[in-house]
């Protein structure tokens, strides 16, 4: 995952890559960043609410998703309840396996 920040979002992190999270700052406009990375990297999915941006995201063959998107993955992977054990007979009572 990347972040773009831009204007004085950069004083807040400093550029690293930390966790699979790697943080960049925009020399200039942070659309011009991102429209880069697209074009450099096919398989990134850009998440934006910006027509303009998605347009030259597109234009790159790049993916593009709304915020909407990426709450969803977030809520998905830190909510979900973890699935219950399950044995060959379907799930264990008290989540511990079942007794022979």
């Amino acid at each position: 995952m990347t972040i773009v920040l831009e204007g004085r979002a950069p004083a807040g992190a400093d550029e690293a890559d930390v966790d699979g999270v790697e943080v960049v700052h925009a020399a200039g406009e942070g659309d011009d960043t991102i429209a880069a990375i697209a074009e450099a990297n096919r398989d990134v999915v850009v998440v934006t609410a910006d027509r303009e941006l998605a347009e030259r995201v597109r234009a790159a063959n790049a993916e593009v998703v709304g915020p909407s998107w990426l709450l969803d993955q977030l809520v998905d992977s830190t909510c979900r309840p973890k699935p219950e054990p399950w044995d060959e007979d379907g799930p264990a009572p008290g989540g511990r396996g079942r007794s022979p």
